[in-house]
């Protein structure tokens, strides 16, 4: 099979007529996932580094199989947390219908891969443990192609309503981000996204020995869209807060 990866930001943006498409590989693409799905059996899943436009799988069941590729922004290393996870990819395919012929090499054809609104950048880091109850969850969410539509964004923590179509809470910010313009969105601003950085300074510590659900939705200018959660758990240490007198602290409860 061989891939092409969305690369117009313009094309994007502005409804293309056609697919504008590259065999290069995108800056927040490390990690490329061939999903193959048989009739009435569970999809098989192969992860390799994303570093060539052609892509071979072997030991695919005869038949007719769907496929489908995904990018993710990392490492081929890090796959385990990809599915352990749920991590949204950073770029997806549509399926495609593929006849596995017996004892044969099956030529897929050409898959094109579209820029899609992902979250990344996380802390605490999905399935993290032990993480202060005081803790400021933050992430970003972002396209490598567009742009992220604020009024589409929402985010709950821990049960509560944080962000609605983009309006956030006191206790909570979105702000804009572009790899090329100002703010960047990735480390480094090398990864041509833009989006937005979301934090939230919990005002009351979550509970010891707890887990901290987090769900984001957000849809980009070209009508992907991206709904996500994950969740971490909080430590057993009780958690200092600045007391009534200058220069005190009290153990929360």
């Amino acid at each position: 099979m061989r891939v092409l990866w969305q690369r117009s930001v313009a094309t994007a943006a502005a409804a293309p007529r056609g697919f504008d498409g590259s065999p290069e590989v995108p800056p927040s693409v490390q990690t490329l996932e061939v999903r193959v799905t048989p009739a009435g059996v569970p999809p098989t899943r192969v992860f390799v580094a994303a570093t060539g436009s052609r892509v071979q799988v072997n030991g695919i069941p005869t038949g007719v199989v769907a496929v489908q590729l995904y990018g993710y922004d990392v490492p081929v290393a890090d796959r385990d947390q990809i599915v352990t996870q749920a991590l949204p990819p950073s770029f997806a395919s549509g399926p495609k219908s593929v006849e596995i012929a017996p004892y044969a090499i099956t030529n897929a054809g050409v898959f094109e891969l579209l820029a899609q609104p992902f979250v990344t950048e996380f802390y605490p880091p999905p399935g993290a443990t032990g993480i202060a109850r005081f803790a400021s969850v933050e992430f970003v969410i972002a396209t490598a192609g567009g742009t992220i539509d604020q009024a589409g964004i929402n985010i709950d923590v821990n049960g509560l309503v944080i962000v609605k179509a983009g309006v956030t809470d006191p206790d909570a910010g979105l702000i804009p981000c572009d790899d090329d313009l100002g703010e960047p969105c990735s480390p480094g601003g090398d990864q041509g996204l833009t989006g937005f950085l979301f934090f939230y300074d919990t005002p009351t510590p979550y509970p010891p020995e707890a887990p901290v659900g987090v769900f984001v939705s957000a849809v980009d200018s070209g009508g992907q869209a991206v709904a996500y959660s994950y969740g971490f758990t909080t430590s057993t240490a009780e958690a200092l807060v600045v007391g009534p007198g200058a220069g005190q602290a009290t153990e929360a409860p």
